[in-house]
């Protein structure tokens, strides 16, 4: 009877955890980001070390 939609604290306490469903999620795209980042950092790194062998080869 107390958690029936209607109920102020019910309403409340449902609007707190969808906020922190938000908030995770963000920091869920927010991590992704990051990988995606180091991801291209790497890549880019591995290109400049072909690079320089290349340069050494010749």
């Amino acid at each position: 009877m107390k958690n029936l939609p209607g109920n102020r604290k019910f309403e409340k306490s449902m609007a707190k955890e969808w906020n922190h469903v938000m908030i995770a999620d963000e920091n869920i795209s927010y991590h992704g980001g990051l990988e995606q980042e180091a991801i291209r950092t790497m890549r880019y790194t591995a290109g400049m070390e072909l690079e320089r062998i290349k340069q050494l080869l010749r």
